[in-house]
């Protein structure tokens, strides 16, 4: 279990509040750069408790697995069970962004797992014929936004982006309403979402008005800097927008690849990542939720230093519109092979599957990779009980 700053700080706000009932950094400033879910959360486990590391890591366990499957059984509304849905299942195990959350004392593990949850819940419901304020998926909606609003700032994104997604044209199977449909559906729809928007973020709403009229000091500043306005253009399309493409590029190459490519190799990736999300079928809400969140870090993200911890609640989400992209592919080129252009079409087929082969071999490796510096990392982990 690995310590961050923002680990001490995690770990002594939740100390404090079995003390003193408030949440207090380790510096004793007000802890108010995070939604207070966390902390408390992390109360429970009693982080003087010399068993703390161990319940707490039974906790993140958890996370991963219940998350894991959550996504597989969202792939199976996807591939049904062909090999497409098992290469899926391979690479979710062996995600380094999801190892990477979950081996520190972060927010991030209960944060995707209930987006994870919101989001297949939210799937259910844009499958509805019929869909009502009260609905049981609207319900659950409410709480568990209301929750993981609670656990980082960035869940409004999320609920934003949802909003965003149903009111659009859009169909569950990625095709598009007629215009007198849309014009039809489109009040009601606006009233649920304003519904289910206004009490999912609620809670999140009273907390940053709390920190909004708090006297004003460093910390709180750096969360409203969090969601002012970024207008620094150079900023956000060359440095921010730098940051996200170098940790999408690590999705397909390795680091030291990524940084020798330059430029030509970031607009290539995002060039694929627009493709995905373009051609995507089923999952195309999907990808739009991740592009809408992935633009919301661009414009009120002042720091982004952070940017695969950002990225990897949405990492699920780029997986899952990846392989419906590549089973869509697959089934046309297989298609085509008996007719015209059989050895073309032999080849890219050939050119597809080393790429799926490549794609399962360079993440068994990160991850290998990975925990072998972990483990040998232990100098930077600090003593749990000194919180």
């Amino acid at each position: 279990m690995g310590i961050t700053y923002d680990s001490q700080n995690y770990l002594h706000a939740s100390k404090t509040f079995l003390e003193k009932g408030i949440l207090l950094n380790k510096d004793n400033t007000i802890f108010n750069q995070q939604p207070p879910l966390f902390p408390v959360i992390l109360s429970f486990f009693s982080p003087k408790n010399e068993n703390f590391a161990f319940y707490f890591n039974i906790f993140q366990i958890f996370c991963l697995i219940f998350t894991i499957n959550i996504w597989l059984k969202f792939s199976k509304i996807i591939f049904k069970n062909n090999i497409f849905y098992h290469l899926f299942a391979l690479s979710l195990c062996f995600a380094t962004p999801l190892y990477l959350v979950h081996h520190f004392v972060w927010s991030e593990p209960f944060f995707l797992l209930l987006l994870s949850l919101d989001l297949y819940v939210f799937q259910k419901f844009l499958e509805k014929e019929e869909k009502k304020y009260f609905d049981k998926e609207i319900i659950l909606m409410i709480i568990l936004g209301f929750l993981y609003c609670l656990q980082r700032n960035t869940g409004v994104f999320f609920v934003f982006a949802k909003i965003v997604c149903y009111l659009s044209p859009l169909t569950p199977k990625g095709g598009t309403e007629t215009f007198k449909e849309f014009t039809q559906n489109f009040p009601k729809k606006l009233g649920l979402m304003l519904f289910y928007g206004f009490f999912a973020s609620l809670g999140w709403l009273i907390w940053f008005l709390v920190i909004y009229f708090m006297p004003k000091n460093e910390n709180n500043a750096q969360v409203l800097g969090h969601f002012s306005w970024n207008i620094d253009v150079w900023k956000v399309f060359f440095y921010n927008g730098k940051d996200i493409l170098v940790s999408f590029s690590t999705y397909f190459f390795p680091l030291p690849l990524v940084e020798k490519g330059g430029f030509l190799l970031k607009f290539f990736v995002l060039l694929v990542l627009f493709s995905l999300v373009f051609f995507a079928k089923k999952t195309k809400i999907l990808g739009l939720i991740a592009l809408i969140y992935t633009s919301f870090l661009l414009l009120f993200v002042p720091d982004f230093s952070d940017a695969e911890r950002y990225l990897a609640v949405i990492y699920p989400l780029f997986l899952l519109v990846l392989y419906e992209n590549l089973k869509e592919l697959f089934d046309v080129l297989f298609l085509q092979i008996h007719l015209k252009f059989r050895f073309l079409t032999f080849f890219l087929m050939i050119i597809l599957c080393f790429f799926m082969v490549y794609f399962q071999i360079y993440h068994f490796w990160r991850v290998c990779k990975n925990v072998h510096f972990y483990q040998e990392k232990k100098s930077d982990i600090l003593i749990i009980m000194n919180y």
